[in-house]
């Protein structure tokens, strides 16, 4: 091994860790709160993984995520994430899966495929653009955020679909104009939908618009609309 691949790995290393620790110890501390939930009330009503995605959220939202940890908690999160999901695979045997039987095997995958394609159908529905439809339909058909973090880099998407620590609403507002109307008579009225509406605050309080398909509905009311689709890029 040459003397510059070993500085290079240095190097790689000293990147890695500040964010990586801060990543285990946030692992810790809500696998510690979870014991300590089940000392207290003797069950479990919040599960550790769920309290570390919490954790982590209330971290990044409230203090922000300094570049220098960036680098080991994107590590954790995905390259350590995809071996714990490669290993939790081996843990399951031939002989465990034989047991079930082709038809169990069978009907299992058949259900998963269905929900897939439910679950993404839906989203698209909901007006979702379709890399986050597909990432909310891994997370809700195989195995919640393993699955989403597994599925991210094959899709290409990005982070504000990956961890989506704000939720945007399905609707909103955007325009409305009141005009009366004499009977039988008609007028057009117009909108103009600019990058500016479609702006709001991030996790880092950063006032973006973010590029993905939306869909433009106008209406006497929500319910009885005509709809368009435009992609901002």
């Amino acid at each position: 091994m040459r003397l510059e691949h070993v500085v290079l790995a240095g190097r790689r290393v000293s990147e890695i860790w500040p964010g990586l620790v801060l990543a285990v110890a946030v692992a810790a501390l809500a696998l510690a709160a979870e014991e300590f939930e089940h000392l207290l009330f003797g069950v479990r009503y919040v599960d550790g993984l769920v309290l570390a995605i919490i954790a982590g959220t209330l971290l990044h939202t409230g203090l922000g995520l300094a570049p220098r940890l960036a680098c080991g908690v994107q590590f954790a999160a995905r390259t350590l994430l995809e071996i714990a999901i490669v290993l939790l695979g081996g843990t399951i045997s031939a002989g465990a899966l034989a047991a079930s039987g082709v038809g169990m095997i069978v009907a299992v995958g058949l259900v998963v495929m269905l929900t897939l394609a439910c679950s993404y159908c839906i989203a698209r529905a909901l007006g979702l653009d379709g890399r986050l439809a597909t990432l909310i339909a891994c997370g809700n058909s195989i195995c919640g955020n393993s699955a989403i973090m597994a599925a991210a880099p094959v899709i290409e998407a990005p982070a504000e679909d990956v961890a989506a620590s704000i939720v945007r609403p399905v609707k909103e507002l955007k325009g409305f104009r009141k005009i009366a109307l004499k009977p039988g008579e008609s007028r057009t009225v117009h909108f103009t939908i600019d990058e500016g509406l479609l702006k709001f605050y991030n996790a880092k309080l950063q006032y973006v618009a973010e590029p993905g398909d939306f869909n433009v509905q106008i209406g006497l009311d929500s319910q009885n609309v005509g709809q368009a689709t435009f992609t901002l890029k």
